[in-house]
């Protein structure tokens, strides 16, 4: 059995305007809250409700794992019977035995039957064999005699000295030509690395360092976000993920990519917490202080609730990326609005849907597409035949869109950029960043609240993708001119890059129509500094920084 169904029932699928009053995934959902409120008899109510829909894709392990402690708790053993009589015959996975294990009082109604003693002969020795196999897994990937620990971008004094010796122009050429990137004792494997994030949390993350890599020659990286987030306990770093989710990372290894995985857990994922994607690019951050990687190529991909971490990201913070990818996921962002403005730069969006995932419907999904489509979103989302495990279950389907990924080069410097945010900690696209809101003054005439409608049973609905107020900015350069209209916005800031403006002029500002004094360029070695360490971007060096204030 693939990992997907192993780990659906925690699949976050309280999506605000995905779900139905009566759909499977309302149903599941409600199933899955109660278990976990140790309300059995409710969890049992909606579990047969949702098994009497008929959907494949709820049938699975855990869903009748779940209705038969539901039912023994209960004290409905017949029902307990039957269920468990159909996950032993029908979807029985060695990984099991641990919650057999852990959960033998619970279910102690059925503890006697012959479905049970069956269960308990086929789960052990598999489950004790994979064990023996995740434990030298684990022992491999830390390891950290296979691996670099330690560079000059990582070493506070030798990283103060890099950015703080010479004037402007030599520290500018120094990061610009930075190669001094030592070369791994192994390639060809993966690696367990941790960092940390604040005081109280440090989080795991898998590299894997290809085996074509060499040190002096500048590599790309693919970053995978998994699904299934919203109910793990803990990090799941023990799984042997490289052999569970291969087919995700196939075209990533023929590539000679690294391949960066981030883990989650339930009170750090990439649907509701804001600490989750700062996680990530700092990862992305760390892996360029050790490793050569090309900043201009650094994909972003996800499978699920995965796919929805990159469609925030395409959409709030898409600067260190050159595109997305996103496999059977809901285009909605849950902490945020959802600025479908933001799709309409260069970066392309692309999205996998499956014709019978019954957890994000097409239907939904197309409406959404079509409607960004029509604003001129740079999105291509393909309709495939198979279900919500498609990436994995059926990863030939989907090979296509892999060269197609790898052929965009992030170009950080197109002269043109529309910008929309409710939180300034969005508010950059990479180089011009909202710096405050003015949400009290009313939007500018010209700007569009983009809410697109969605088919909800047999009727269209229109969907509130802007519940918060929200600054919009649109930025032209031209000849050393930055021609900018703002909508409820105090102040933006322009990063100044040689690679758009000439540096040896003054740049003049063009601010809803009325034109601003010319305003040198003044070197700054401290912002030149800053933007490296935080990022590790050889390419997104910016000579200064102008900070603009917008009068009313």
């Amino acid at each position: 059995m693939k990992l997907f169904l192993i780990s659906l029932f925690v699949l976050a699928i309280t999506h605000g305007v995905n779900g139905q009053a009566d759909s499977a995934a309302a149903y599941n959902d409600r199933a899955f809250t109660s278990y976990n409120q140790k309300n059995y008899a409710k969890s049992l109510y909606w579990m047969e409700k949702l098994f009497a829909m008929g959907f494949k894709d709820y049938q699975n392990n855990y869903n009748y794992y779940r209705a038969a402690i539901s039912a023994c708790q209960t004290n409905q053993i017949a029902k307990a019977n039957a269920y468990f009589d159909e996950l032993a015959n029908k979807h029985l996975h060695y990984s099991m035995y641990y919650d057999f294990k852990q959960d033998s009082m619970l279910l102690a109604c059925v503890s006697s039957t012959q479905a049970w003693k069956k269960a308990i002969a086929y789960t052990k020795p598999k489950y004790d064999s994979v064990q023996a196999a995740n434990q030298r897994y684990y022992q491999g990937i830390t390891d950290t005699t296979k691996r670099l620990n330690t560079s000059a971008l990582l070493e506070e004094q030798r990283l103060a000295k890099l950015v703080g010796e010479g004037d402007f122009d030599q520290v500018y050429q120094r990061l610009k030509n930075y190669n001094a990137y030592d070369a791994p004792p192994v390639v060809g494997h993966w690696t367990l690395y941790q960092i940390k994030i604040n005081d109280t949390l440090t989080v795991p993350f898998l590299i894997h360092i290809p085996k074509q890599y060499r040190p002096r020659q500048k590599t790309p990286l693919y970053v995978f976000l998994q699904g299934a987030v919203r109910g793990r306990p803990q990090f799941m770093t023990r799984g042997n993920v490289p052999s569970n989710e291969a087919p995700i990372f196939k075209h990533a290894l023929e590539e000679g990519a690294f391949i960066l995985y981030p883990f989650a857990r339930k009170d750090i994922h990439w649907l509701y917490h804001p600490l989750a994607f700062q996680a990530i690019l700092n990862e992305v951050a760390f892996l360029k202080s050790l490793y050569n990687i090309d900043d201009n190529r650094v994909w972003l991909s996800g499978h699920s609730n995965g796919g929805e971490g990159a469609f925030y990201f395409a959409i709030n913070q898409p600067t260190t990326f050159a595109s997305f990818l996103a496999f059977t996921y809901f285009p909605q962002s849950y902490m945020t609005n959802t600025p479908l403005r933001n799709l309409t730069n260069h970066r392309t969006f692309y999205g996998i849907s499956a014709k019978n995932d019954h957890l994000f419907k097409l239907s939904k999904v197309d409406s959404i597409y079509q409607y960004a489509q029509s604003i001129g979103a740079n999105w291509k989302n393909y309709a495939l035949d198979g279900d919500h495990g498609l990436p994995i279950n059926q990863a030939n389907r989907v090979s296509f869109i892999y060269d197609t990924l790898f052929a965009n080069v992030r170009n950080p410097f197109s002269p043109k950029i529309r910008w929309e945010t409710d939180n300034v900690r969005n508010g950059r696209c990479d180089w011009i960043a909202i710096t405050q809101l003015d949400t009290t003054a009313r939007p500018a005439a010209w700007v569009s609240s983009y809410n697109p409608n969605m088919m909800a049973k047999d009727n269209r609905v229109k969907i509130d993708f802007n519940p918060h107020k929200t600054g919009v900015i649109e930025a032209n350069i031209q000849n050393n001119i930055v021609s900018v209209k703002t909508s409820c916005i105090r102040e933006f800031s322009f990063y100044v890059y040689p690679e758009l403006v000439d540096t040896t002029k003054p740049i003049s500002f063009i601010i809803n129509g009325k034109a601003t004094k010319p305003i040198p360029v003044t070197k700054n070695k401290s912002e030149l500094a800053k933007a490296f360490i935080q990022t590790k971007d050889r390419v997104l060096l910016p000579v200064a920084k102008m900070v603009i204030s917008v009068s009313r």
